[in-house]
């Protein structure tokens, strides 16, 4: 009863500590609107605004991530993104309930494990040479290029100690689409309008991105049959099957293909229906593709999707100028040959200082934009990437990792029960995504961007993993007595 009491009353203790703060901070934000300074306004805001979602969600704190890491949005006065935010504030919350005892303990695992070789070994190579902390730039420049590695790291043992069964996963489903959705409309209308003004072009290919997320996110929910059957899900479907063409990935543009091939696969359900719908959507990109340039014009980013499926539209001569990604080749090129020159170690991580970052900064947009780009650790392929960075072995370490997270997420989708169509959804979506990433490592990914996904995704299998266990478990303990 005593060890209650003293539970209960840290608690309170911590939430009277956090009610204090808001209304302090909540002060803080009045006196910068009076004297207007905006920047400063908005992470105060921000802040205020998290402490109060943080108290109001209790024990689902964790519905912060799936609803942030949809943003990649700067807040005004914060040097964070909203997905940075959404892992800070994850991370934060489990060490505030893990001291009132009201979060359980990072339990080491085999699953866990398996990401400590590659983590260690970026972690020894940063010590052999501890250089790049000097800056915090945009996206994976400077110090950023560790945080990104650290976050995910961090993100995944937290997500570890979780169960998640069907309600968790509901709510994580839920708060994912809605947030990828909301972020995906609110770039492409503002994103669009604001550059179709200054260009006097259609709005940037690159704000409807987000609608291959929600396809993928379609299929992970219902069955291709199921789509088919109701408007509204084929309308939906269409809509953004259609947005994602329109964007020029060819990567978004295969996984139009590639989710519903998968589910028929894993569930064994609609295998002829979507073998027959693939079909039909192959004979008509063929008959769309036939015409181009003699009936009509296909718009630009639409044929460079389609050069995924018809390589020969990557010639100029029955293509369009630029569809053949040129930059991508020669960054790729400079890769191997900074593999060749250090197989080992690679340029050991982010290996700038701030003197350097002033000629990066110029040579990023100028003459040497290769070398610019190459010197960011842009290199745009996740194999080339880890070997030039961190050398050839990390290539081998984040391999077997991706590799077992793959076949270990297979086993794990085949053992949910048929009821559980939520907790199915999402291990789906990311069963799917590491397919989609070991298929497409070679042509795209980031050292650090690629590994902070690999290892969120991760620990949302692992918390699924967990409710799994405890299903199993209480079913066991009521059959036995």
């Amino acid at each position: 009863m005593a060890v209650q009491d003293l539970r209960s009353y840290q608690v309170r203790f911590y939430q009277v500590l956090f009610g204090l703060g808001f209304v302090a901070l909540a002060l803080v934000v009045v006196k910068m609107m009076m004297r207007g300074n905006v920047n400063r306004f908005g992470m105060a805001a921000a802040i205020v605004a998290g402490i109060a979602v943080i108290l109001a969600l209790d024990k689902y704190y964790w519905v912060l991530f799936p609803l942030l890491t949809t943003f990649g949005l700067k807040i005004p006065g914060l040097p964070f993104s909203g997905d940075e935010l959404g892992c800070i504030a994850l991370i934060g919350c489990y060490f505030v309930r893990l001291a009132t005892k009201r979060s359980g303990r990072i339990r080491f695992t085999r699953e866990l494990l398996v990401v400590y070789p590659i983590f260690f070994w970026i972690v020894g190579i940063w010590f052999a040479n501890p250089t790049g902390l000097a800056i915090f730039g945009s996206e994976t420049i400077g110090a950023r290029f560790y945080i990104k590695i650290l976050l995910g790291f961090f993100v995944m043992h937290v997500l570890s100690t979780f169960p998640f069964h069907e309600k968790e996963c509901k709510i994580f489903f839920s708060a994912y689409f809605v947030g990828c959705l909301f972020s995906t409309l609110m770039r492409a209308v503002w994103g669009g309008v604001s550059e179709s003004l200054e260009t006097g072009e259609v709005g940037s290919r690159y704000y409807l991105l987000g609608f291959s997320t929600v396809y993928a996110l379609l299929f992970s929910r219902y069955s291709l049959s199921h789509i088919l059957s109701s408007f509204g899900l084929f309308l939906t479907m269409s809509g953004t099957a259609l947005a994602t063409i329109a964007t020029g990935k060819r990567k978004a543009f295969a996984s139009l293909l590639l989710v519903p091939l998968l589910r028929a696969i894993l569930t064994r359900r609609d295998r002829m229906l979507t073998a027959v719908c693939v079909f039909v959507a192959f004979f008509f990109l063929c008959f769309f593709v036939a015409g181009h340039g003699s009936l009509w014009e296909v718009p630009r980013p639409v044929v460079r999707s389609l050069a995924v499926v018809f390589p020969s539209l990557r010639d100029s001569s029955k293509g369009i100028e630029g569809t053949r990604d040129t930059f991508r080749d020669e960054m790729q090129k400079l890769a191997k040959e900074s593999i060749r020159q250090h197989p080992w170690f690679g340029l050991k991580g982010f290996a700038l200082n701030r003197n350097s970052m002033v000629w990066l900064r110029s040579a990023s947009s100028g003459s040497n934009m290769f070398a610019g780009h190459a010197a960011a650790r842009n290199w745009h392929s996740l194999w080339l990437g880890l070997a030039a960075d961190f050398g050839i072995p990390a290539v081998f370490l984040y391999g077997v990792f991706a590799i077992y997270a793959f076949f270990w997420s297979i086993r794990l989708v085949r053992s949910i029960p048929r009821e559980n169509v939520f907790q199915f959804a999402v291990t789906f979506y990311y069963t799917a995504a590491y397919l989609q990433g070991l298929i497409f490592a070679y042509g795209s990914g980031h050292s650090a961007t690629s590994l902070y996904i690999s290892w969120s995704q991760y620990g949302i299998l692992l918390a699924i993993a967990n409710g799994l266990k405890k299903e199993r478990e209480s079913t066991y303990h009521l059959s036995s007595t």
